[in-house]
């Protein structure tokens, strides 16, 4: 299997490839860009013949920067199976509103957001992917017959499809909801707006209906949210239980020291996203969901482009591979260098992957 974190700059689109006896099988994790969309798709050309099939995506949450190559995708390719987090009716809301800060009420992503399968839809494809909505913790579903919805911490390959009865390998989502920083959106909003924070609610359906309206105050409102505003995030553990398989560099780094570059670390892969895993409660949450698999991980890719703001210092002891993605310029800070300081004078293998395609990282996992 051949594991790549692809350079599309201040984005995130990481493509996991089996060659197995059946043939090739595909899983990506999320897909978009905000450098430049045409780099995603240029990317999505350049890794994929017309009509491959991708046997799943997992798209870590809703913003443009992690979903705005995921039309050309599904248009280019055959995607069969599509995971993302299953938001709440109020949390839509939120992100809507957000959405519109940067995108029309016509552009896929508030459309996605509203109603994944119209969105879909609108791309006029022929063959439309099963649709998965990852649940968070003790969440309910959602009144949608178009969807299934399967729980955090389920094995997907089980039951959702088959990469090869001759391989034991694990796909577990986890959909964690943000809900400190929907709590300080809403106290932002409640006070530019005037209003109580029982009403917010009620005022941010007011500011979609009457958008572009008081457009100024509502961007203010997302700055006041600590790093970036999400609703949920989902992460992804990709790996087998089995310590024989390792993982190394596919091209070994030639600016690290020979011995280090072919030594093995543990096959899997924990996909962060966006994950908020600052703070000794939000850690100990991680941990706890991936309690099962933590030990077989040997490659992190940092969450939010190494925004200090998602950083837990913990990261670095787990001595594993590194992945920061962010663009060679971009307006954000990212990542940030305490990030990349805690992690070198911890002695971690980290790589920045940017819109430079010398900067890719490609891992390999001998399965046989």
């Amino acid at each position: 299997m051949l594991r790549s974190f692809l350079p599309v700059g201040q984005g995130a689109f990481y493509r996991e490839t089996f060659n197995l006896k059946d043939g090739r099988h595909i899983i990506i994790y999320d897909c978009g860009s905000l450098t430049d969309q045409s780099i995603v798709e240029r990317q999505i050309k350049h890794e994929f013949s017309r009509g491959e099939i991708i046997d799943a995506v997992f798209i870590s949450h809703l913003d443009e920067d992690h979903i705005n190559g995921l039309p050309f995708l599904i248009k280019y390719c055959k995607v069969c199976n599509l995971f993302f987090p299953l938001v709440t009716t109020k949390d839509k809301a939120y992100l809507k509103l957000k959405a519109l800060l940067s995108v029309a009420k016509d552009s896929f992503l508030y459309m996605f957001i509203d109603n994944p399968l119209d969105a879909i839809n609108s791309l006029g494809i022929d063959d439309v992917p099963m649709l998965y909505q990852v649940r968070t913790v003790g969440s309910e579903n959602l009144n949608n017959s178009d969807t299934r919805y399967i729980s955090s911490g389920k094995d997907v390959v089980e039951e959702n499809f088959v990469l090869d009865e001759n391989i034991e390998w694990n796909l577990i989502p986890f959909n964690f909801r943000q809900q400190e920083r929907v709590d300080e959106l809403k106290k932002a909003i409640a006070q530019i707006f005037n209003c109580g924070i029982d009403k917010t609610d009620d005022k941010i359906k007011e500011l979609i209906n009457n958008y572009p309206k008081d457009k100024a105050k509502i961007k203010e409102a997302y700055k006041q949210v600590k790093g970036t505003f999400n609703t949920n995030s989902m992460t992804l553990f990709s790996g087998t239980k089995n310590r024989c398989i390792g993982q190394r560099y596919a091209i070994p780094k030639r600016y690290f020291c020979a011995c280090r570059c072919q030594s093995f670390t543990e096959n899997g892969c924990l996909y962060m996203g966006d994950y908020d895993a600052s703070g000794t409660q939000k850690w100990k949450d991680l941990r706890n969901a991936y309690n099962e698999y933590w030990e077989y991980i040997g490659c992190v890719q940092i969450p939010h482009h190494g925004s200090h703001h998602n950083y837990n210092s913990k990261i670095a002891e787990l001595n594993v591979i590194n992945v920061i993605s962010a663009g060679y310029k971009n307006k954000y800070w990212h990542p940030h260098s305490s990030v990349i300081k805690d992690l070198i004078l911890n002695d971690c293998l980290v790589h920045i992957v940017t819109e430079n395609i010398g900067s890719q990282v490609d891992l390999k996992v001998d399965l046989f």
